[in-house]
């Protein structure tokens, strides 16, 4: 009887053995695939601590699937962040290979990094009686500056925040 191979998943493997590599060789010793999870699956890449990595090396482009793959799997796996780390054609390497994630996982890995500002959620301006004539679009608490949009003067509290000077 001749064994039939599943190119797809060999072409998966693959790719997947190649991201585990790259990031081994960069700084993550503890990279490696992960067995398949079925309906629980987790992303093809473990080892990156809170990173759930889907590995995708496929012709046709699905990526607004994939992306809500990862979102899953990032539930799945209790991680705070998800990416899908897609073959380039005609790029042999991973590191020039495509890395996509949602714009609010970016901005958590900006915050993460220390960039940016938390600024308060719209339930919370009532929760903290701010004052209505306070325009965050305007008086978000960039360096520098002074002034609201109704011209009331700023000033930088103790905890780093902005408040309307008194």
């Amino acid at each position: 009887m001749e064994h039939h191979m599943n190119k797809p998943k060999i072409k998966g493997t693959r790719a997947e053995s190649a991201v585990v590599a790259y990031l081994q060789e960069n700084g993550f010793p503890h990279a490696e695939r992960r067995a398949l999870s079925g309906t629980q699956d987790r992303g093809d890449v473990a080892g990156v601590a809170e990173n759930v990595i889907e590995v995708k090396d496929v012709a046709r482009d699905g990526l607004p699937g994939w992306i809500d793959e990862t979102q899953v799997e990032k539930t799945n796996a209790k991680a705070k962040y998800a990416v899908c780390w897609h073959k380039r054609r005609g790029k042999g390497s991973p590191k020039d290979w495509f890395v996509t994630m949602t714009g609010e996982q970016y901005v958590a890995i900006l915050h993460a990094l220390g960039y940016g500002e938390m600024l308060p959620q719209a339930g919370d301006l009532e929760s903290r009686n701010a004052s209505p004539d306070l325009d965050l679009n305007v008086c978000n608490g960039r360096a520098g500056l002074d002034r609201c949009n109704d011209g009331a003067a700023m000033d930088r509290r103790n905890d780093g925040s902005l408040g309307v000077a008194s």
